[in-house]
């Protein structure tokens, strides 16, 4: 269980970084005016790795979950700590998804959903441009679905971060 929490800490300091960066030459550095600067192409590019990065980490988070233990233990001991032993099955069934794109021949995933979600959400409400998309991202999953009309009310009523 330590080496999953450590594997899913890994893969969440891994994606939160790529809405960490800066763009040169921009006079206003929020991620919401960072967002906005960027082409359609570059915003689903983004989203697109970020997604591919995502699947990726909980795809090794969770393979590594199913290997601890024995085949047919249900439980194993680490460190004097009985653990029930997680199988690969179970492991992705908790882990939310991002399933709500389509694929372009021969170019791979057409994330425009999500770029166009957070784009309309950024547009139109300026005064929560300080939030970074990646946090955003957690609210888009197949699982939460919002849109860019449910983030402002989450973020009007407390219910998502606002400040950073």
């Amino acid at each position: 269980m330590k080496h999953l929490m450590r594997s899913l800490l890994l893969v969440f300091v891994a994606i939160y970084s790529l809405g960490c960066g800066t763009r040169t030459g921009l006079k206003d550095g929020n991620p919401g005016a960072q967002w906005l600067s960027l082409t359609s192409g570059e915003r689903s590019n983004i989203i697109s790795a970020y997604v591919q990065g995502y699947e990726d980490g909980m795809y090794r988070a969770c393979s590594s979950a199913a290997k601890l233990g024995d085949e047919d233990e249900a439980f194993f001991i680490q460190n004097g700590i009985r653990h029930q032993k997680i199988s690969y099955e179970r492991c992705r069934a908790g882990v939310a998804e991002y399933t709500n794109y389509g694929l372009q021949n021969g170019k791979g995933a057409d994330c425009q959903i999500y770029a166009d979600t957070l784009t309309e959400f950024y547009s139109r409400h300026a005064e929560y441009r300080d939030i970074p998309f990646s946090y955003l991202m957690e609210f888009l999953t197949s699982r939460e679905h919002k849109s860019a009309q449910d983030l402002f009310v989450m973020a009007q009523t407390g219910a998502i971060r606002t400040k950073w």
